[in-house]
């Protein structure tokens, strides 16, 4: 998870896991989720 670099520091390594995109971020879970489209998402399940 962390890249050691020449002058003794860290720096963090890229996460695999969900895109950060606009709106509700499953990643860092900030933003609102639209709950409309999840029930409908689920409705339709």
């Amino acid at each position: 998870m962390w890249d050691y670099l020449p002058d003794g520091s860290v720096a963090p390594d890229a996460v695999p896991g969900w895109p950060t995109l606009s709106g509700y971020d499953m990643t860092t879970g900030w933003g609102t989720p639209n709950a409309a489209a999840y029930i409908h998402g689920l409705a339709g399940h």
